[in-house]
């Protein structure tokens, strides 16, 4: 039997990964896995970790497709926005992860660059595709962003373009597959130490 230490010897100790001196955003479109890869990184890091969308589905007791099919996309957009800014104000040294469209708007994007460092998950939209049907298929109606059971291409080429802001005034862009959230988190903590 090997020594417990030895699985994790490629990568270092979470106390080696550095301090953050402001928080972190991590942004994408829906379905990029910005969930995922937030929680994967502030495993390995040790970074304190918020889901934006899951803190929100505690406090009201429901999904976050429940939420958007009662009270409509625009109002949860503004519910995630308002615990983003709480996230960022309460937690300094915190990594944030939420969709782009939530924080697409010129006021929103404004106030997160002033104060967090934004990192933009992209990923090719046909394998985004793929891989929201794959999801859809395992866990039908859970893909609020989207706004209907069945999703198109055009709807993630809606999203995408809807992200575009987003992306471009990012302090950094991964290119990733959405099923390897791992692997990306793993990829941003080697850039780290």
């Amino acid at each position: 039997m090997s020594h417990p230490g030895e699985y994790y010897s490629d990568y270092p100790d979470a106390v080696q990964a550095p301090a953050l001196g402001r928080p972190w955003v991590i942004a994408g479109p829906p379905g990029v896995g910005i969930g995922s890869v937030g929680s994967s990184l502030c495993s390995l890091t040790g970074w304190p970790y918020v889901e934006v969308e899951r803190i929100i589905e505690h406090e009201v007791g429901r999904s976050i497709a429940g939420l958007v099919s009662r009270e409509g996309i625009s109002l949860v957009t503004a519910r995630c926005w308002s615990r983003v800014y709480r996230a960022i104000i309460r937690s300094p040294a915190a990594c944030i992860a939420v969709h782009a469209p939530v924080i697409a708007s010129e006021p929103r994007l404004q106030e997160i660059l002033a104060r967090a460092r934004l990192v933009y998950l992209d990923a090719d939209p046909a394998a985004l595709h793929a891989h929201l049907e794959r999801q859809q298929a395992k866990s039908p109606g859970e893909l609020a962003w989207f706004g209907r059971s069945a999703i198109l291409r055009s709807d993630v080429q809606r999203l995408a373009e809807e992200c575009l802001p987003v992306r471009a005034a990012a302090h950094e862009v991964r290119h990733v597959r959405p099923d390897a959230a791992l692997r990306t988190a793993r990829a941003i903590f080697r850039d780290l130490t």
